[in-house]
């Protein structure tokens, strides 16, 4: 069937003749003067735009002359037919209030729109913008703490793959890539070596018999050495074309076996190495917190020998420093722990550890709990006995005065002064002295 032939495009309609100009039209008459009676009187003085009008109603006092309408030009025939093709425009907007009245009535109706459609909008812009930047903030605070979340979740990600990597190789990512990428080269190999036929002896008979390649062939001359792979690929496909296919996806599948299991023994000796230096560098970190932790107990006891030191003049004190000593061992550093020292803790601590069973969970919770409890009472403890010390030592000095001012209290060679006589020059003195 022919092709159909291509219409040509529709022939243009011939542009119509340009009309006549029109003849101008006679201006029209001049309108008289209006006068100052038919005027509108001048706005009240509380209107704000009295000024305004005062100045409008002066020009209208002038007289109101209408525009003089333009004789319209003569078109070119060309001009006349771009217009012609031209879309119509759109009507222009109506003219804007020229006489008192139109504008007079524009502005009552401009007022009475700012009055009910813009004046509510301005009342309620503060509390708009309160709930746009309320919303912007709740937005950002959103963003961020999507982006923070992400982002501890990679984190976490990249650390539990890395554990995976060392604890099991096996599960993770990098091998199941591996593993894809070796399973996807025998599935290629099955569809791409479909058909060949293979030709081999019988073990028991010695009958040559030719059947299909099977995946068992593929791996057993996958697993064999090149040295004798050609020599047997030879024997069994006669067709060259289709044994070097054969070899082709034998020798991809050992190259992706043999990098499998480099990545494997790669794997395992790298989680050796990192299993032995955590070993390491564990011991290390717990050899430095043993020396920090000695050196800082010595430090605070050296700087605190009131509060952190033994008082060689109180024995009793001493006796409940060394049991609390004993408890914080058992808390923070068990390991230093000394029979001597193992002997001064609560009963039933002391059992457990004699007992060398460990700590069962209510023990655990019990051991932490009282050292807590101690820990916070520490400061109020001194802080009480600060101002116990402070108002045994203002009882003493009180005592002492009274003492000083009884009866008895009489210097060598003075006599005692009646209750009533006036004091003499040391008394005096010495009352001053006291503060009395």
């Amino acid at each position: 069937m022919p092709e159909a032939a291509i219409a040509p495009p529709p022939a243009a309609p011939k542009a119509a003749a340009p009309p006549a100009p029109a003849k101008p039209a006679a201006p029209p008459a001049k309108a008289p003067a209006k006068p100052a009676a038919d005027l509108a009187p001048p706005p009240e003085p509380q209107d704000p735009f009295a000024d305004a009008f005062r100045e409008i109603d002066e020009e209208a006092a002038k007289g109101d002359e209408p525009r003089q309408p333009k004789p319209p030009e003569k078109k070119k025939p060309a001009e006349a037919k771009a217009n012609d093709d031209k879309t119509t425009e759109p009507e222009p907007p109506p003219d804007e209030p020229k006489t008192n009245p139109e504008l007079r009535a524009a502005y009552t109706s401009l007022k009475e729109k700012i009055a009910k459609e813009y004046e509510p909008k301005l009342k309620r812009l503060p509390e708009l913008e309160s709930k746009l930047k309320e919303l912007q903030s709740r937005d950002e605070t959103a963003t961020k703490s999507a982006q923070d979340e992400l982002a501890a979740l990679k984190q976490r990600n990249a650390e539990l793959e890395n554990h995976i990597r060392f604890a099991d190789y096996k599960q993770s990512k990098e091998y199941k890539e591996l593993e894809t990428t070796l399973n996807d080269a025998w599935s290629g190999a099955m569809r791409k070596l479909g058909g060949i036929t293979i030709s081999r002896s019988d073990a028991e008979s010695g009958e040559v018999v030719e059947r299909e390649l099977t995946i068992d062939d593929i791996a057993r001359y996958a697993r064999l050495d090149p040295k004798l792979l050609w020599k047997e690929l030879k024997q069994e496909i006669p067709d060259a074309a289709e044994r070097t296919t054969v070899i082709n996806h034998v020798q991809k599948i050992q190259d992706l076996a043999e990098t499998v299991s480099k990545a494997e023994e790669k794997a395992k000796k790298d989680s050796e190495t990192h299993a032995k230096t955590q070993t390491e560098t564990q011991a290390q970190a717990q050899v430095q917190r043993q020396k920090l932790w000695k050196a800082k107990n010595e430090a605070l006891a050296e700087k605190y020998p009131k509060w952190f030191g033994k008082d060689e003049a109180d024995a009793d004190g001493n006796a409940v420093f060394d049991r609390g000593s004993a408890f914080a061992d058992l808390v923070f550093s068990p390991a230093d722990l000394t029979p001597e020292r193992i002997e001064l803790l609560p009963k039933a601590f002391k059992e457990a550890i004699e007992s060398r069973k460990p700590f069962t969970p209510e023990a655990l919770v019990t051991l932490h709990a009282i050292a807590r409890n101690k820990l916070a009472n520490h400061d109020r403890a001194v802080s009480k006995l600060k101002a116990a010390a402070a108002r045994i030592a203002e009882l003493e000095t009180s005592l002492k005065e009274y003492e000083e001012s009884g009866p008895d209290a009489v210097a060598p060679g003075r006599t005692r002064r009646a209750a009533d006589a006036p004091l003499s020059f040391e008394e005096e003195i010495d009352a001053l002295a006291r503060g009395r």
